[in-house]
């Protein structure tokens, strides 16, 4: 076995300290198999002509032609008083635990 430089040696830490590394490479393969993905929704949607068609019409400025119907709000019904709750039962107390459970357990 070759004896080990600094240069190996720092390689060998840089690659076997799990946590920062691993978790690094990890979050860089995600974002990007993330960003091919969108990148292909993009160019999916754009073959298909998708999102233009129903604001093709509008102008920016255009004001939304919803209707303003405004009903008065009137009081609230009554909040009737709470019951009383009964008192909690005793609990019994529990078996010991040599007489619950059997060799295999």
């Amino acid at each position: 076995m070759a004896p080990q430089t600094s240069r190996t040696r720092s390689i060998h830490m840089f690659l076997l300290a799990g946590g920062v590394t691993a978790m690094t490479l990890l979050a860089a393969c995600m974002s990007l198999l993330y960003f091919i993905a969108v990148f292909i929704a993009m160019i999916n949607d754009k073959r298909k002509g998708r999102g233009r068609e129903i604001y093709a019409d509008l102008d920016d400025d255009t004001i939304s032609p919803l209707e303003d119907d405004r009903v008065p709000v009137g009081a609230a019904d009554p909040i009737e008083a709470a019951s009383t709750i009964d008192p909690p039962t005793p609990v019994h107390k529990p078996l010991p635990l040599e007489g619950r459970f059997d060799d295999m357990t």
